[in-house]
């Protein structure tokens, strides 16, 4: 073999082994924005909000292995697809996908730890338990028991709920899943991770009911948005700090604390309509009393963009923010429907 055949070839390797990898952890947002625009040309998508998925209608001629292999990269993530869809991936010569009908496609993925966080909100907000805070922390490496580090990025398993067969052990179920022997390092890492997330200690049989966690079942960039969805749980609980902290202020008459306190919540991405309006409208109420009146007429614009039915409390909210609201609905949308209040 030639010098530059045995370049090429050793090039090729490691380059797609790094690349991919660092890529799809740091490139996820170019790649999302690019790559997501030609995948939803091409097969409907929908990303749900925790935990997250795809969901999709199988076409003709599609089958679990082929899925796997176009979404996720790893042939042995059709057992996995069937599972989360209710057929049974565990057996010997496993069912297929019914042509039409909608699957969801579960996925890994990463996040940035942000201020504020701690390894007990995010496993509430992105498990669905606190006490799943040690597993979310031993998974990525950390100590539960110190503050969760801001800036560092761990990972988020796919959560596969699993009824383990009769005479099949956790051993069993890991190689059969992964396609690998028995004794490799994949299958028992793979089963260190299912006996720590369902608190199995050792010598201990498994209970029936098991969930599966999988750092490797991770969809392939281009497949995901780069935003979060809608009702993303830790965006909703942060912001909703902020807004209890802006309606204190509020009612202390710490107007310029509300402005600012809520500013950041504008900028998040993944908030319900039902938050944002509440945003807007405390930024209004704060930017009359500031005397503020062209950033209050957009926040109030805001408001009725969102909910052209909003009515304010004749007997909580005061003229002048009345008058401004009156202002925005006289350009389109009007002022009656439900009640804001502060």
């Amino acid at each position: 073999m030639s010098r530059c055949a045995e370049r090429g070839r050793w090039g090729g390797r490691w380059g797609g082994r790094w690349g991919g990898r660092w890529g799809g952890r740091w490139g996820g947002g170019i790649a999302g924005l690019v790559g997501f625009a030609v995948a939803v040309g091409a097969v409907p998508v929908v990303l749900s909000a925790a935990p997250r998925a795809l969901s999709r209608q199988v076409k003709p001629g599609e089958t679990a292995a082929k899925l796997a292999k176009r979404y996720y990269g790893k042939p042995w993530a059709a057992r996995v697809l069937l599972l989360v869809n209710g057929l049974n991936g565990l057996a010997k010569r496993p069912p297929e996908l019914k042509v039409g009908s909608t699957i969801k496609m579960p996925t890994a993925w990463s996040y940035r730890i942000r201020a504020g966080d701690t390894f007990e909100a995010l496993a509430r907000d992105y498990l669905g338990n606190g006490a799943k805070a040690r597993f979310l922390a031993w998974i990525n490496g950390k100590d539960a028991r110190r503050p969760a580090p801001p800036g560092h990025v761990i990972i988020f398993p796919a959560l596969v709920k699993v009824k383990l067969p009769a005479r099949m052990t956790l051993t069993k179920l890991a190689a059969r899943l992964l396609k690998r022997t028995p004794r490799s390092e994949a299958v028992m890492r793979l089963v260190r991770r299912i006996r720590k997330y369902n608190d199995l200690r050792p010598g201990v049989g498994p209970s029936r009911s098991l969930v599966v966690p999988l750092i490797r079942m991770r969809l392939l960039g281009w497949f995901l948005a780069s935003g979060l969805p809608a009702g993303d749980p830790g965006t909703m609980r942060r912001a909703e700090v902020l807004l209890r902290q802006a309606k204190q202020h509020l009612r202390a008459g710490r107007y310029l604390e509300v402005a600012v306190g809520l500013a950041p919540v504008v900028r998040l991405s993944g908030l319900t309509p039902e938050l944002l309006i509440r945003t807007h409208h405390f930024r209004c109420t704060a930017f009359v009393a500031l005397a503020r009146s062209g950033l209050a007429l957009v926040a109030a614009r805001a408001v009725l963009r969102l909910d052209p039915g909003f009515a304010l409390d004749p007997v909580k909210i005061s003229p002048k923010v009345r008058a401004v609201y009156r202002r925005a609905g006289s350009g389109g949308g009007g002022a009656g429907g439900k009640k804001g209040g502060n």
